[in-house]
């Protein structure tokens, strides 16, 4: 397991969760381009745990579709314990250097990993070993409800402030519920437009300590939303999109397409946004 330290009650019910997914039985599918998925691991491990090939699964189970992986990467030893995967899962293997904090993770995403796609894929979903599939029929819903830019919300609103010269302003626009970017839809084009004309700037997370720079998912919903580049999702449709954090009574009702952050109990109450 990766993350075999957190407590035994989460630990098994991250196990139930990724064999419930392994479980399932693989059909071919046709391939597609209309979609396409990240999966980002700058740190150098070999990317073959138990959350890593469970969630690489579900972008095949829950998919209609054999769309193409885009794997940034660092360490290729042993991935996902079968070089069999490369070929029938189209992983596409792009190397990464030096990923191994959170700001140099943002910058990455933020300045170079939206240019590395092909520019004829125009939808993207980004998903990590603690944020997978678990539902299908995502495509339909992601075009039927014309879905711009979405990941599960936050439970807290965040904003972002510009440095000019030595002052730090504050900017017009609302501050955020965000949506976590872990596990997420985006569309690329609106993703590059808000990197070009907003990436430039000099800035940190308000409120936050030591001018903390915003991370890419703060910068993206923050200026995305702000700016209109692209539509705000209601707190409905990210629940729909995906729960942060799935606790087991969550995961028994299987509500979203997905997930982000897998722990046995929640101590936040659940969200009623009806």
């Amino acid at each position: 397991m990766l993350y075999s330290s957190r407590p035994s009650s989460d630990r098994t019910f991250i196990q139930k969760v990724c064999n419930d997914i392994l479980s399932h039985t693989e059909v071919e599918k046709p391939h597609s381009d209309k979609y396409c998925f990240i999966y980002i691991e700058g740190r150098d491990r070999e990317i073959n745990c138990l959350e890593d090939v469970a969630a690489f699964k579900s972008t095949k189970v829950f998919s209609e579709y054999n769309y193409p992986i885009f794997l940034f990467c660092k360490n290729t030893s042993n991935l996902l314990g079968d070089p069999s995967l490369l070929k029938k899962w189209r992983i596409n293997i792009i190397p990464v250097e030096g990923i191994d904090s959170h700001q140099k993770y943002s910058d990455y995403c933020i300045k170079e990993m939206f240019y590395k796609i092909p520019y004829e894929i125009e939808n993207i979903v980004t998903f990590q070993p603690d944020g997978m599939f678990i539902n299908s029929g995502w495509e339909e819903w992601l075009e039927k409800e014309n879905i711009d830019l979405i990941g599960s919300h936050w439970r807290h609103l965040a904003a972002i402030q510009v440095k000019d010269k030595d002052n730090w302003l504050s900017v017009s626009y609302n501050s955020v519920y965000g949506c976590n970017m872990g596990f997420s839809f985006r569309k690329a084009s609106k993703i590059r437009e808000i990197s070009r004309f907003f990436g430039q700037y000099t800035q940190r997370e308000a409120g936050a300590p030591n001018d903390k720079v915003p991370p890419e998912d703060l910068f993206y919903s923050f200026w995305g939303y702000g700016s209109k580049i692209c539509k705000m999702p209601t707190l409905n449709q990210c629940d729909k999109w995906a729960i942060d954090p799935m606790d087991e009574d969550l995961y028994k009702e299987k509500t979203s397409f997905g997930f982000h952050f897998l722990k046995a109990k929640s101590e936040w109450p659940r969200c009623n946004h009806s």
